[in-house]
């Protein structure tokens, strides 16, 4: 009898003891005492041993069970309490505490999700009179993984209970201030001040205790992506998949990020036509959605790309389509205005893509490099000069290439609309005078420099004029022909077949008649 009154005695001495220190504390456990752990341990084990015929109360054997969880959690075995109040809400589903006790156990792990649900389990249990301390620890679980809405909420319901909760109220400062950064690094994004996002981001990463929601690893990876800073934006990407390698949100940025590189690979290996399918799926993979500010700048940029690409393989319309759904998003986007300008020069649209331009240089002050600002100006340049142009003789439209045509596509050019337009087969003798104009300054590459930098070129010879002999500027068919060993293949090296011989034009020589002498007699 002693011995049972020692042990009782030790029992309610820890049990005041535990009572005492009565812990506000979000870990805190809900029991009121902190039983001798050998004691519990030994009634426990007795009634494991009692034979069928006396049978266990299994709401005792929770409570027991319950105890000994407080024991263990006291020492900070967080493991065995865990285990131990699960056997007891398996005797008695019916109690709420058990719950609240794991959860606590859940939370000094930072197991925080786990925490959550027993949390919300417990309030289900509670429903009919709402319990404080339950709200508020799940107030804190949801603060500690970053979901201040969530939070708010459950502190909103603790406070509905009991409006002086000092606890709530203070937990309710610091979820407030998690959303204000939360709420800048928003206001940031929209405004494009990338590093301003980035800096908001990481001081609520610091306010919350478990761990990075895998959205605001998401959002990290996206301000690295606009930042344009490539190996920060892979390495974040890594580390949300090492964080959950399932996360849609994640799988979809690696997915974005393999299908713009793949894009850019395409367009820089001059696979233009690759490039606007590859952008295209970039493009689906990103979404248009409202609720996510229609794809943001990301999509943006991509939108630009495949602009890019399109003016490559000349569809223009399409490209301008893309560009103006660019600008639509981010209106300040020096590259989308900049392809604008480009499309428009192509369609000779030469005042508008100057204006563009000009457009582009103004908006890239911030984002793009002095070597991209010089780039511009010199497009500025050279489109002025295109304009110019326009109002006077356009050498490259009368021999009908392109700006950047090579010497051989010129010579071929010429040979062409000599022909067409020869005065001895029946041509425009003012038109065959363009043509030869437009050769001289073109074949020669430091006219065609002048030319192209725009200086002034009248397409004279050399020796100060056209040439001698009239109409034609003295260039025979025999010249054309004699030209690169002969006529692009035909056989004979003319056109008109023959290998030399046979028919011919009229009056046959350049005599008085006005007649172009054709030494190939056609």
């Amino acid at each position: 009898m002693p011995q049972k009154e020692t042990k009782q005695s030790a029992k309610k001495n820890s049990g005041s003891e535990a009572k005492s220190r009565e812990n506000r504390a979000s870990m805190e456990v809900d029991p009121e005492e902190f039983p001798n752990e050998e004691q519990t341990t030994d009634t426990l084990s007795s009634l494991e041993e009692e034979t069928p015929e006396e049978k266990v109360d299994p709401i005792v054997a929770a409570e027991l069970a319950k105890e000994l969880g407080n024991a263990k959690f006291k020492v900070k075995k967080y493991g065995e309490a865990i285990d131990l109040y699960t056997q007891a809400f398996g005797l008695n589903p019916n109690e709420a505490s058990y719950l609240t006790n794991r959860a606590a156990c859940y939370m000094a792990l930072k197991r925080y999700k786990s925490a959550i649900e027993d949390c919300q389990s417990a309030v289900h249990l509670q429903r009919a009179s709402p319990q404080p301390k339950t709200l508020l620890r799940l107030a804190r679980c949801q603060f500690a993984l970053g979901r201040p809405s969530q939070s708010l909420a459950s502190i909103h319901s603790v406070l509905a209970v009991d409006s002086a909760n000092t606890d709530a109220i203070s937990l309710r400062q610091k979820v407030n201030a998690l959303q204000n950064h939360l709420d800048r690094h928003r206001t940031a994004v929209e405004s494009g001040e990338w590093i301003l996002a980035r800096l908001a981001l990481e001081n609520a990463e610091k306010m919350i205790d478990g761990s990075v929601p895998i959205e605001w690893r998401c959002w990290k990876i996206d301000i690295e992506i606009r930042r344009k800073r490539w190996d920060a934006a892979t390495s974040a990407a890594s580390d949300a998949l090492r964080v959950d390698s399932s996360s849609p949100e994640v799988l979809t940025v690696r997915a974005i990020e393999r299908l713009k590189d793949e894009g850019n690979a395409a367009f820089k290996a001059g696979r233009h036509a690759e490039a606007v399918v590859r952008y295209t799926e970039t493009l689906e993979a990103i979404g248009e959605r409202p609720e996510e500010g229609e794809g943001g700048q990301l999509r943006a940029l991509i939108l630009s790309n495949r602009a890019a690409a399109l003016l490559k393989i000349e569809k223009y319309q399409e490209a301008l389509i893309d560009t103006s759904a660019s600008l639509k998003i981010h209106p300040s986007y020096y590259k989308s205005i900049r392809t604008r300008a480009r499309i428009r020069l192509a369609l000779e649209e030469y005042e508008e893509a100057i204006e563009d331009f000009k457009s582009a240089l103004e908006s890239s002050a911030i984002e793009a490099s002095t070597a991209e600002q010089k780039s511009i100006e010199k497009e500025i340049r050279l489109a002025e000069v295109q304009l110019k142009r326009s109002k006077t003789k356009d050498y490259y439209k009368i021999l009908g290439v392109s700006k950047t045509a090579s010497q051989p596509d010129i010579k071929k050019a010429y040979r062409r609309e000599s022909l067409i337009h020869h005065p001895d087969k029946g041509g425009d003798e003012e038109k065959f005078k363009l043509v030869v104009e437009a050769h001289a300054v073109l074949s020669d590459p430091a006219r065609r420099e002048r030319y192209d930098s725009g200086a002034d070129e009248d397409g004279q010879t050399e020796s100060g004029g056209m040439g001698g002999g009239g109409p034609g500027g003295g260039v025979d068919l025999s010249d054309l022909f004699g030209m690169g060993g002969g006529f692009g293949g035909f056989p004979g090296g003319s056109p008109f077949g023959g290998g030399g011989g046979g028919g011919g034009f009229p009056g046959g020589g350049r005599g008085g008649g006005g007649h172009y002498h054709n030494p190939y007699g056609f």
